[in-house]
């Protein structure tokens, strides 16, 4: 819930043509680095926005899912074919389309989340059709009960 909060502080009202919205169980703590779980769900959201280039809803989702918190964010953007998913996580991966021609982007944005991810030895996956907006998805471990008193024990070690 911190980290949805910080997120949706930095981008609610950002564009006057979008609306970011929080929805599901936020109330879970996980095992993961704040500060790269901060940057990466900024990078989807502000992707979101870019890409949305008419506006509309962005949704950042999370539910539980056995052990894991996972993390979707929504967009009703321009879609991602499927012949071009997986380029767009390569380092400088990004839409050459004409609708999207206007969007600043270095094309690093979903190559550092998939980066910062796997660092948290989880990854990425979107589902997307063209013209039909994007959800991207990923996961991180949930403290478990017992978790706290493993982590102390292992730092004592």
């Amino acid at each position: 819930g911190e980290v949805l909060d910080a997120v949706y502080g930095t981008f609610e009202g950002a564009s006057p043509r979008h609306h970011l919205r929080i929805r599901g169980n936020l109330g879970v703590q996980v095992v993961g680095d704040h500060d790269k779980l901060i940057e990466v769900l900024s990078n989807l959201v502000d992707n979101a926005i870019k890409y949305s280039v008419d506006g509309g809803l962005v949704v950042i989702e999370g539910r539980t899912v056995g052990g894991r918190f996972e993390v979707r964010v929504i967009d009703e953007g321009v879609g991602i074919p499927e012949e071009e998913r997986s380029a767009i996580f390569e380092r400088f991966g990004r839409l050459r389309r004409s609708e999207t021609e206007h969007v600043r982007s270095t094309g690093l944005g979903l190559y550092l989340v998939q980066e910062l991810l796997g660092l948290m030895d989880t990854t990425i996956s979107v589902e997307s059709n063209k013209g039909a907006g994007s959800t991207f998805v990923f996961d991180v471990p949930l403290v478990t009960e017992g978790f706290v008193e493993a982590l102390n024990d292992e730092l004592a070690a």
